[in-house]
């Protein structure tokens, strides 16, 4: 999760000469995690599978590598290849108990509505579906919102 923080602050430039660096990189952080958590990449997997079966949901590239969950539009999340789940925490939608110890600001706007859960073998994939399920619905009820709304935000 440094690292991403890290390479976000000092290498952005980056991005601009070499539009396909982030893809790369991303790859790359899938290949280490399949060699050496390879159960903690099986984890990442499935539950990645299963916020794609969420109804309306689809995938693109994410802008700064990864893959990205669209829903009517927008992001609804997306996930490094380290397994580094981002998403907007919208006012009102509570945190499942059992995902307290796995949530964190985000690595790059700390100060924002954007969240972090660090999958691991041991994170509870359910309250994860049952967190996303509850974000798609707070959405259906408010305005729309641009993700770049969530940066100045605090919680």
């Amino acid at each position: 999760m440094q690292l991403l923080g890290f390479l976000a602050r000092y290498f952005a430039w980056v991005q601009r000469v070499f539009p396909w660096a982030p893809t790369i990189l991303d790859g790359v952080l899938m290949l280490f995690a399949l060699l050496i958590t390879p159960r903690r990449f099986i984890v990442q997997e499935r539950l990645w599978s299963q916020i794609l079966d969420i109804a309306g949901v689809s995938e693109t590239s994410h802008r700064y590598g990864g893959r990205e969950a669209v829903l009517q539009g927008r992001e609804l999340c997306h996930i490094h290849g380290n397994g580094v789940l981002d998403f907007i925490l919208p006012n009102g939608v509570d945190i499942p108990d059992a995902l307290l110890s796995h949530i964190y600001p985000h690595h790059v706007y700390p100060d924002s509505r954007w969240r972090t859960v660090v999958v691991s073998k041991s994170i509870d994939c359910a309250a994860v579906m049952t967190l996303l399920d509850a974000i798609r619905e707070q959405r259906s009820l408010q305005r729309p919102l641009t993700d770049t709304d969530a940066i100045g935000d605090t919680v």
